[in-house]
């Protein structure tokens, strides 16, 4: 499965995969965040835009992807890996202290199309830099279906979100990389940038742009581009959205081909 950022805050404000081990995505992974807190609506700032973020307490998230062609099945021998497909899960972290630099989380996760592709993890996330929007994370994923993998995990995540940008544009973007596995060691990246701009005055719940994806893993590979309308919602939750994607696949072979993707993600 892709990874979920959970480094981050909280979830993921890109939204862009639906990230497991990652957070949004992930492609992981979208998913996922949200990696950064602060919300700005000017270009230029007097502090970095992700000096607000906001760790300490509790914090929840959770996000439905659907990704369309997920259950595509391998019709012989030697076909490309899936990385990206349709999924959810939920995730409650608890930041120690009156910063949160420190946080435990626990995390659950499954692929909608691929029951057995159910995990839960538990770990630790730090933010080795205060106000800096990085994080690192070691965790123990425990499968919880057959096709799950019990392992330890560990990894760093970073990004911003909604930062302003000229002419009432937006920018969100995240990254994250790490390893899974003591013994067998594999590695994962995943990330995302999206460039939008409201649909009408002010602060516009409704907003139209691009996005950019890439993630790889073992034996999966992809990078998709596409427009992207995304509706938010404050009132339902921090953070919470509803994004549609084109997804155009233009690099890689990982399954599931070009096509729709829709993301419901909140944060609490």
């Amino acid at each position: 499965m892709p990874h979920r950022r959970d480094g981050a805050a909280a979830g993921p404000a890109v939204s862009l995969v639906p990230a497991p081990g990652s957070n949004v995505m992930t492609t992981g992974r979208d998913e996922p965040r949200r990696p950064v807190a602060a919300r700005h609506t000017a270009a230029a700032q007097a502090e970095p835009v992700w000096t607000g973020r906001q760790m300490a307490g509790w914090s929840a998230s959770t996000w439905l992807y659907f990704r369309d062609g997920s259950d595509e099945a391998p019709r012989r021998i030697g076909v490309s890996s899936s990385l990206g497909g349709s999924q959810g899960g939920v995730r409650l972290a608890y930041g120690f202290g009156p910063t949160g630099r420190l946080r435990a989380y626990a995390r659950a996760t499954m692929a909608f199309e691929r029951p057995g592709q159910r995990e839960g993890a538990f770990g630790l996330a730090f933010a080795p830099i205060a106000d800096m929007p990085v994080d690192v994370a070691i965790e123990q994923r425990v499968a919880a279906g057959r096709d799950g993998r019990t392992a330890l995990a560990a990894m760093a995540s970073g990004g911003v979100s909604e930062v302003g940008l000229p002419a009432g544009f937006r920018l969100d973007v995240y990254g994250q990389a790490g390893i899974v596995g003591a013994r067998r060691r594999d590695g994962f990246a995943d990330g995302a940038v999206v460039i939008d701009r409201g649909l009408g005055r002010g602060d516009a719940s409704l907003r139209l742009g691009v996005l950019a994806a890439g993630a790889v893993q073992p034996g999966a590979a992809r990078v998709d581009v596409g427009p992207r309308l995304t509706l938010r919602l404050p009132e339902a939750g921090q953070g919470s959205r509803i994004a549609l994607d084109w997804r155009q696949r233009i690099a890689g072979d990982a399954r599931p081909a070009s096509g729709l993707a829709l993301t419901l993600a909140a944060d609490f």
